[in-house]
């Protein structure tokens, strides 16, 4: 899945810092999602698996993370409020 992030969330996903509280293996995954951002374009490819990891981290009751994560993705890929129980990530075929 390919998804375009906008300037906002290009720069909320460029600036994450890493709480002492975040998840094993959050601050990786977060690196690995910066490399493979294309500055220029918003540009960010997606493999499944990538969208299950942001989906779970979301929902692991840190509302930091929680929040980081909707500001980044909420619009492209329809990610709700998952602490409040409103529909999670939807998974779309890549373009």
């Amino acid at each position: 899945m390919i998804v375009k992030l906008s300037i906002d969330e290009l720069q909320v996903l460029d600036g994450q810092t890493f709480l002492h509280s975040a998840p094993r293996g959050y601050p990786r995954f977060v690196g690995r999602l910066q490399r493979r951002l294309d500055r220029n374009t918003g540009r960010l490819e997606l493999s499944d698996r990538d969208v299950d990891r942001i989906q779970a981290y979301a929902s692991n009751r840190d509302h930091r993370i929680e929040e980081q994560l909707c500001k980044i993705f909420e619009r492209s890929l329809g990610m709700g409020r998952i602490l409040s129980g409103s529909p999670s990530v939807i998974k779309q075929k890549s373009a």
